[in-house]
């Protein structure tokens, strides 16, 4: 019995000791560990706004664009937050406010311990507009707004009659344009705006957009003044009437010897409304013994009929 019992003893020792088993009593506890260490979806919350990075070709830069106008002192205290590959950390972490007018770098740790340096740049935006915020003229003593025609890039002013000719060499334009956007000729610069003024925008960009600064056609089409003058005689002044768009010829006493052929002439002065046209022109020879007819066309296009009237009695008297 006793021998056997020591035989049953060795047994259970060589077991435990592990001769039949190597492994049989201790278990390999080692797990491998991650190598990735990715950050992505990065995000920026500034001023309301959320910028979206986006990861360069190098794979370690990230940038995100501030648009043209936007206020840097958002970016100062903004919030980001992106996404890491499992298990991996970073530093600065995701949610702590970081300055992102200038370069914020991140380091992120793989489960290995083994890191990626990520870099996050601004890259400050520019814009295209290439328009006029507002335009004005000063002219001796006035100013006229411009009216903006942004869809056919033209600019209208309307300055009084009695400015026109002050147009040539006294008109300052003043105007401001879209941010970034830079004006040839540039403001203050006196131009003559008798006639159109072309002015070149070009954006921040470098789009270039050509503005017409035009003054608006005038609408006068009025005989303002009519003389007529027959060899020998004084100067025959028309009375106007603007209501009946007449000019009456009030004949003075003709010597005997005058014909109805001596009243063939161009008036010496016909003074029409600023910017019009009137036909027959001027200097075309008119028979002034009988009613004559003009036709005054504004510069915007409108026609007036104006009749210069002979009065029945000096044709009755003199020529029937």
């Amino acid at each position: 019995m006793k021998t056997i019992q020591f035989v049953k003893t060795v047994m259970i020792g060589m077991l435990c000791a592990g001769m039949f088993s190597p492994t049989s009593c201790t278990k390999d506890e080692t797990v491998q560990k991650s190598s990735e260490k990715e950050l992505s979806n990065f995000r920026i919350a500034a001023g309301g706004e959320i910028f979206t990075g986006v990861v360069q070709p190098n794979g370690t830069t990230i940038q995100f664009v501030s648009p043209y106008g936007f206020d840097q002192e958002y970016l100062k205290t903004a919030t980001p937050s992106f996404d890491l590959s499992k298990g991996a950390t970073a530093s600065p972490v995701s949610g702590k406010s970081q300055d992102f007018t200038k370069d914020v770098v991140y380091t992120v740790t793989a489960e290995d311990g083994s890191t990626a340096v990520y870099t996050v740049h601004k890259v400050d935006g520019t814009t295209s507009d290439a328009y006029f915020l507002e335009f004005s003229i000063y002219v001796v003593g006035d100013t006229y707004q411009g009216t903006i025609d942004d869809e056919n890039s033209i600019i209208y002013f309307s300055p009084a009659l009695n400015k026109w000719d002050d147009l040539e060499e006294d008109a300052v334009p003043t105007f401001t344009l879209a941010p970034g956007a830079t004006a040839s000729p540039e403001s203050g610069v006196v131009q003559n705006f008798q006639q159109d003024v072309v002015y070149i925008v070009t954006a921040q960009d470098g789009t270039v957009r050509e503005w017409t600064v035009k003054r608006t056609n005038r609408t006068g089409n009025a005989i303002d003044y009519f003389y007529l003058k027959p060899e020998g005689y004084d100067r025959i002044v028309g009375k106007i009437d603007a209501a009946t768009h007449t000019v009456t010829i009030e004949y003075p006493v003709f010597g005997e010897d005058f014909t109805p052929a001596a009243l063939t002439m161009y008036p010496e002065v016909i003074q029409i409304s600023l910017g019009a046209t009137v036909s027959p022109d001027w200097n075309v020879d008119c028979d002034f013994s009988q009613d004559v007819t003009y036709t005054v066309t504004a510069e915007n296009g409108d026609q007036q009929e104006w009749t210069i009237i002979v009065p029945e009695r000096y044709v009755q008297r003199k020529w029937k």
